[in-house]
Order: structure tokens, then sequence, then C-alpha cells
């Protein structure tokens, strides 16, 4: 409760690298502090030492106005690696909204997903290849960029029929995340 911000997140810190999560619901107060670097510890924290009753919360901070606080509850959420955690993050990428995000942004969530080696999580990524859209614009294609690339993270041989499609596909952004997506599973 101290005013001056950098006590404040010090002390988070400190909390966060001596191991002590019986403070849990004292950092869980900070997250909502004027200053976004005490945010930034406490999300940390929470994503160390929380479990899948903080889940919620940090999803609620996916919908943050600043964009590091929303990475940093993502990389949170992966932290926490449970299948609650990883069902945010698919329902978050599946908001009509997220389409509007930056793509460094949507590619980050991606990251976060590969993670999960888990069927659900290939069957998802395979949905949003196997997507038709009549208005194949710049979002349609970063959609799937993203997909390809987690599942280049993943390292899936079974991955590669999904992938082959899209090797020789009209868009740039898309056919490049492919070869490089197919590349790393071949060379794994």
């Amino acid at each position: 409760y101290d005013e001056r911000w950098y006590v404040v997140r010090n002390t988070i810190h400190i909390m966060r690298k001596i191991g002590c999560p019986e403070v849990m619901s004292h950092i869980m107060l900070t997250v909502k502090h004027s200053d976004k670097r005490v945010r930034k510890e406490s999300i940390r924290f929470i994503g160390e030492y929380g479990s899948d009753s903080v889940v919620d919360l940090l999803q609620r901070l996916l919908q943050d106005q600043d964009v590091s606080i929303r990475n940093e509850a993502l990389r949170a959420l992966g932290r926490i690696g449970s299948s609650k955690a990883s069902s945010a993050i698919v329902e978050e990428i599946s908001r009509k909204h997220f389409n509007e995000k930056p793509f460094s942004e949507k590619k980050s969530y991606f990251e976060v997903l590969a993670i999960w080696q888990s069927s659900d999580i290939n069957g998802f990524l395979a949905e949003i290849l196997k997507r038709k859209s009549l208005l194949k614009g710049t979002k349609f294609y970063e959609l799937k960029s993203c997909a390809v690339y987690c599942l280049g993270l993943m390292g899936t041989r079974n991955a590669l029929p999904l992938l082959d499609p899209f090797n020789s596909n009209e868009n740039k952004l898309l056919r490049e995340h492919t070869i490089s997506a197919i590349k790393r599973i071949e060379n794994e």
C-alpha cells in the first residue's frame, strides 16, 4: 500500500524471487495498481504461483488497454500451463475482435499456445487452416500464418499434411511461415 510505485513493485519482485505464494491474495490486489510496472510484476508473480483459480483474472487482463499488460497476462497463462489456461487462450483467439489485433500480438498468442501438445490444440489449429473466406484479406492470412507458425513450434510430424497445401500459397506471409514451419518440423 506504499504510495511509491517502486517500493510496491520491488516488494512483489522479492516475494516472487524467494517463492512466497502465501501472499497471493495480497498480490492479486496490486493488479489494479495505477502504475503499469507494478501491475506487470504482479502478473508475473500470479503466473508463477497461480493455479486455475487465477485464470479468469488473467483472461480479463487480456482485454487491458496496454499491450504490455496484455502480453504479460498471456505469458502468465502459459506459465500456469493448465487446460483451463489453454482454453482461455483459445477462447480469446476465437473472439471476433482478435483479428483486429496487430500481427505481432496475434503471433504471441500462438507462441504461448504451442506450449500445449494436445489433440485439442491441434484440432483447433486445423480448424483455422481449413476455414474458407470469400474475402481473403490480410487478416484472413495473418490468422492462418499464426496457426502454421504454432504447428511449426509444436514440431509434430503429423502436422505436415496440414501444412503442405500452403507451401505454395499466393500469400507471401502464409507461404513463408509454412516453409519455415515445415523446415522446423523436418529438422526436429
